[in-house]
């Protein structure tokens, strides 16, 4: 079964930051500290990285930096943080980038072979390959040169989470 795909192929791995994403890191107050959680509306698993800010407070989950929060998830529990010294003030802030995907994944098929995004037998011009001098820089993409209406299928077998349509 073919699934229509973005023309440029994004890794999972390079994409940060995309605005079509749903995800909202939020706390609660428990005694003596608070619970982090995220919330992914998403189709897929997203990758966070947190930096996390503590005054006297402790985080269960040590230095532990980078987060998968599992698709279609309304309350994931990232971890708590708790109150070191009682008599003593404490605060918080934090900063998280994400990305689509498991980045912690290193268990995968390395020699997979991807088909072309579009129907077997047509062919189109590659505008831009991977590290491209345009736009490409640090990305593994492919950008194709395609009349308007061409149909685009997928790569492989999945879910289509992304397509940009601002592009002539």
């Amino acid at each position: 079964m073919r699934h229509y795909l973005l023309v440029t192929l994004l890794c999972l791995f390079s994409t940060v930051g995309l605005q079509s994403q749903t995800i909202k890191l939020f706390h609660e107050k428990k005694e003596r500290g608070y619970i982090l959680y995220a919330t992914n509306n998403e189709l897929y698993p997203i990758s966070i990285s947190l930096d996390l800010d503590l005054n006297n407070l402790l985080f269960s989950e040590s230095d532990k930096k980078v987060f998968v929060v599992p698709a279609k998830n309304e309350k994931y529990k990232i971890g708590e943080l708790t109150v070191a010294e009682n008599a003593k003030k404490y605060t918080f802030s934090y900063k998280y980038l994400f990305t689509m995907g498991d980045i912690t994944i290193t268990n995968y098929e390395k020699s997979f072979l991807y088909d072309l995004p579009f129907l077997k037998g047509k062919s189109y011009h590659l505008f831009q390959g991977y590290n491209g001098d345009f736009s490409h820089q640090n990305e593994n993409a492919l950008d194709f040169t395609m009349p308007e209406g061409s149909e685009v299928v997928a790569a492989r077998e999945g879910i289509v989470v992304k397509i940009v349509k601002n592009n002539t």
